[in-house]
């Protein structure tokens, strides 16, 4: 059974991977699912500044999202472990990138940023967004970088934009700062 935590993650380097980061502690017998409802997925949508707080999202429409999800860690697992992608999982990427996405927009205040051009925003216009982005990132020049965390509990994916390649964490402030407080109380002989 997977447990429930309504708090997303949202800056994993890639938006592919934010998306992917909905669930959580995917080591675990019990990984922790953010996106139970379709309420759960508009929340995450507006949360990521792709639509207001209030978009439809069917029973239907998250189904589909938690299989781009999947397909999504899927493909990039199988990059990273040098495994052929299947022909399934590339197809199904293909299709939903194929759809109409929103258009990024510059907003020149406060300071120059970027929007989404949101006006009738659906949930396949997002899904579309987020299928283009892993695609353009499995076969991009970033490819290579692509790693798990390494923390077991974790597994979350991440781009290593380290300069010698060698980062461990998806996150230094929460996978690593564990990893690292662990290894203390080991070199002390702390008991966990």
């Amino acid at each position: 059974m997977r447990r429930s935590d309504d708090h997303f993650r949202l800056n994993n380097g890639r938006l592919c991977f934010t998306f992917a980061a909905t669930l959580g502690k995917r080591g675990e017998p019990n990984p922790l699912e953010r996106l139970n409802k379709p309420a759960d997925l508009a929340r995450w949508c507006a949360d990521m500044g792709f639509c207001p707080m209030g978009l439809s999202v069917s029973e239907a429409e998250l189904s589909q999202a938690l299989e781009l999800r999947e397909t999504i860690v899927t493909t990039a697992r199988a990059l990273i472990h040098g495994q052929a992608l299947k022909a399934r999982d590339v197809d199904y990427l293909n299709e939903w990138a194929a759809g109409p996405a929103l258009s990024p927009q510059l907003q020149p205040e406060p300071v120059p940023h970027l929007h989404w051009s949101s006006p009738g925003a659906t949930i396949e216009a997002i899904l579309a967004l987020i299928a283009r982005d892993c695609i353009e990132l499995l076969g991009g020049d970033l490819a290579s970088r692509i790693k798990s965390c390494a923390d077991d509990t974790c597994q979350g994916l991440f781009v290593d934009t380290s300069r010698p390649g060698s980062r461990r964490w998806c996150a230094m402030g929460t996978c690593g700062n564990r990893a690292k407080k662990a290894a203390l109380r080991q070199r002390q002989g702390i008991d966990s």
